[in-house]
C-alpha cells in the first residue's frame, strides 16, 4: 500500500480508497477489489505493462492471492462457452503488428479479462461505431481448448462487482496464437483478431510467481536483476531482503555473500570483504562429519559449499589488497572442509623488494577427491 500511495500523492480521494482497502483488506474477497474501477486495479495492470520486476515485486502479495482465489475456484466456475470475446481500441501500428504475425504466440504476462457477452465487448469496451481518431475498434475472440489449457481461468460473475459483464478471468501467463485478422466493414468497421489457447510456454517472471510466498524465489528475482546487468538495482533489492522479518540465517548469508560478488563486479573490494565476513558470521560452523540436509533450493547453495566460496573469495580479494597472511588463513581453512580438498599453491617471493616488484598473485587450485580418483583430472575454482 505504501507503493500505491506514492502513485497518488495529491490525490486525496484515492489516497482515502487505499486507507479504506488497507484497513478491510480480506485475501478471499481479492477478486472482488479486482474488478472494482479503482486504485487496485489500475496499479496491478501498470506494474505488469511495466514489466519491472522491482515495481511487481513490491506487488506480489495481490498478486499471489489474485492467482490463489483465482486457483480455488476454478474448478466449480468454468464459463459456459469455449469462445472469450476482449473489446479493445488499439492503435493502427499495434493493429497492422497483430496481423504481420499470424501464427505466432502472444504471451499475457498479466491478468486476462475476457467476457462471455460479444455485444457488451464490442458496443462498451471496443467503441464500435464511435467517432475516433488513430484508433480502431478491436474485438478479440479466444477460442478455449481446456485440453491443453493447464493455467487457472474462471467466470467470476457471481464475485464481481459488476455481474452484468460476464467476465471471465484468467490467470497471468496465458499464451494464445494469433490464428486470424480481418476486417468487418459492414460490422461497424470493426476489427475481429481470432486467437486460439496452445500449449503455454511460461516466462521466467510467470514461472517466480507459481512458487511465491519462499525465500528462494525472492532471491532467484535478484539474480534476475543482475542477468540483466541491472547491478545496483539487484543489490539495493537483496539489501531490501535482508529486512524481511523471519529469514534463516543461511537465507541472510546467502543475501551478503550476493551482495559481496556484485561488490567485486564493480571494483568495491573493501566492500565485498565486509559483506563476506558478514555472511560468515551468520552461517553454521561447517563440521566434518555432518550429515547432508535433506533438500536444498537450487539457488541456495548448501553450508558447506557456501562457507568454501566465502573462504576462496576472502582469500582472492585479501590477495588482491596484499594481504598475504590473511589470505593464506582463508585457503588453509577452506582446505578444512572435508567434502573438497584444496591445494593451496601460494607463489608469494620471500624478499620484500622483489614482492614489491612484481606483486603477482597467489594462486589456489582444487580438486575434488572423489571427481579426481574417477576422471584422473584437475579443476580450478576460477570460476566461483
Amino acid at each position: 500500500m505504501r507503493e500505491c500511495r506514492q502513485r497518488y500523492i495529491g490525490n486525496s480521494k484515492q489516497i482515502q480508497e487505499i486507507d479504506t482497502l488497507e484497513d478491510s483488506y480480506d485475501a478471499d474477497h481479492v477478486i472482488w477489489y479486482y474488478t472494482c474501477d479503482s486504485f487496485f486495479f489500475r496499479s496491478v495492470g501498470q506494474v505488469f505493462r511495466s514489466e519491472d520486476i522491482e515495481s511487481i515485486f513490491k506487488f506480489r502479495r495481490c498478486i499471489i492471492d489474485l492467482h490463489c482465489q483465482l486457483d480455488k475456484i476454478a474448478h466449480d466456475h468454468k464459463p459456459k462457452q469455449r469462445t472469450l470475446y476482449r473489446g479493445k481500441k488499439l492503435r493502427s501500428i499495434v493493429l497492422q503488428q497483430l496481423e504481420d504475425n499470424i501464427g505466432a504466440f502472444v504471451s499475457i504476462n498479466g491478468f486476462l479479462s475476457t467476457t462471455q457477452n460479444r455485444g457488451m465487448a464490442i458496443k462498451i469496451f471496443a467503441g464500435a461505431g464511435e467517432n475516433r481518431v488513430d484508433y480502431e475498434s478491436v474485438l478479440f475472440e479466444f477460442s478455449i481448448d481446456e485440453t491443453i489449457v493447464t493455467r487457472p481461468f474462471a467466470d467470476i460473475s457471481s464475485i464481481s462487482k459488476f455481474p452484468e459483464e460476464e467476465e471471465v478471468l484468467f490467470t497471468m501467463g496465458s499464451v494464445w496464437q494469433i490464428d486470424n485478422v480481418s476486417f468487418e466493414k459492414d460490422n461497424n468497421s470493426l476489427w475481429i483478431v481470432k486467437l486460439k489457447s496452445c500449449k503455454e510456454l511460461n516466462s521466467k517472471l510467470v514461472q517466480f510467481f507459481e512458487q511465491l510466498p519462499g525465500d528462494n524465489t525472492f532471491l532467484a528475482l535478484g539474480d534476475v536483476l543482475q542477468e540483466l546487468g541491472q547491478y545496483t538495482k539487484a543489490k539495493n533489492f537483496y539489501k531490501r531482503m535482508l529486512k524481511e522479518p523471519n529469514l534463516t540465517g543461511q537465507i541472510c548469508g546467502t543475501l551478503y555473500y550476493k551482495i559481496a560478488m556484485i561488490n567485486v563486479a564493480q571494483g568495491e573490494n573493501f566492500e565485498a570483504l565486509e559483506n563476506l565476513q558478514s555472511a560468515e558470521t551468520l552461517l553454521p560452523s561447517v563440521t566434518t562429519n555432518a550429515e547432508p540436509s535433506s533438500y536444498q533450493p537450487l539457488n541456495i547453495h548448501p553450508t558447506s559449499t557456501l562457507c568454501l566460496r566465502i573462504l576462496y573469495n576472502k582469500g582472492l580479494l585479501y590477495q588482491k589488497t596484499g594481504d598475504y597472511d590473511n589470505a593464506l588463513l582463508c585457503f588453509t581453512e577452506a582446505s578444512n572442509i572435508e567434502e573438497i580438498v584444496i591445494v593451496i599453491v601460494i607463489v608469494i617471493t620471500v624478499e620484500t623488494k622483489v614482492r614489491d616488484r612484481d606483486s603477482r598473485p597467489c594462486f589456489a587450485r582444487d580438486w575434488d577427491r572423489d571427481r579426481d580418483q574417477k576422471y584422473q583430472s584437475r579443476s580450478t575454482l576460477a570460476c566461483i
